[in-house]
């Protein structure tokens, strides 16, 4: 399959969630609220990745492909009412994290400049919002101390192996990889940084010949990471396919039964 039909796959998949995403969600509660905004989330993201994997950008689309794998996971562990509030309250904690960390860079800028005045104040902001966050969010400081780096206390490996067993994956099958290779990308490591160098040393002729590797590379891999964004991408607007206006059943099995399939056997190899 060359490289403009699988794009146009692609684009149809999409086609009717962006006019779903006008309509904005439909249920009340935060489980209508945490689904909705996940889907239109996926939806920006899944976009983006095809975009990026259009001008050739592999490595930089796999990093989006490791954000939109973490959400499908995320939210399948929300599966009620329930959970969806604890997932909202753990994004409140977060952000007022985020304020406490900025408050203890001003108190530190006023103890280096010696401002008496200065500390005081932004002592006084950080002890406010310390105590509010013990108050408020106590739920989510684990034993030692310490505040939970995740809403469910799970890792993400966990949660791919629990979604894999859901969507009945062999036993200890799951997509864990794609998050791990994502994660190369995301973080620039080294094993990212040096894909397809096999000296220490770079000339220029070598420059040229790496250059022609990563080009083929990224053909080849354009169907393998766009069949990977597509199956988060449908299993995030399948789960919240009851919380948007205008979802359409027929729209998910379509892409279960016949794009998810064209995807996966498409061979860009030799193709543009």
């Amino acid at each position: 399959m060359m490289a403009a039909q699988l794009f146009e796959l692609a684009d149809e998949l999409t086609e009717k969630p962006r006019s779903w995403v006008e309509s904005g969600p439909v249920a009340d509660g935060s489980f209508g609220c945490v689904m909705f905004l996940g889907f239109e989330r996926a939806l920006r993201q899944y976009s983006s990745i095809v975009d990026l994997l259009r001008k050739g950008l592999s490595d930089d689309a796999l990093v989006l492909v490791r954000s939109l794998y973490e959400l499908n996971v995320n939210l399948s562990a929300v599966e009620s009412e329930e959970d969806a509030e604890k997932f909202v309250k753990f994004g409140r904690f977060q952000q007022a994290r985020l304020i406490q960390q900025r408050l203890e860079d001003e108190l530190k800028d006023a103890e280096d400049t010696g401002n008496a005045a200065e500390i005081k104040t932004a002592r006084s902001k950080l002890n406010q919002l310390s105590s509010a966050l013990d108050a408020q969010f106590a739920e989510f400081k684990l034993p030692n101390g310490k505040w939970q780096k995740g809403w469910s206390r799970k890792t993400v490996d966990a949660l791919a192996s629990a979604l894999a067993r859901d969507t009945g994956a062999p036993r200890g099958q799951s997509d864990y990889w794609v998050y791990r290779l994502g994660s190369l990308f995301t973080h620039n490591e080294p094993g990212a940084l040096l894909t397809g160098v096999n000296d220490d040393k770079l000339t220029a002729d070598a420059w040229k010949d790496l250059r022609l590797k990563r080009d083929k590379a990224s053909k080849q891999g354009l169907a393998p990471i766009l069949h990977e964004a597509s199956i988060c991408f449908v299993d995030i607007v399948g789960m919240a396919g009851s919380c948007i206006q205008g979802y359409e059943r027929q729209w998910f099995d379509d892409a279960i039964q016949r794009i998810l399939p064209a995807l996966c056997d498409g061979d860009t190899t030799e193709n543009g």
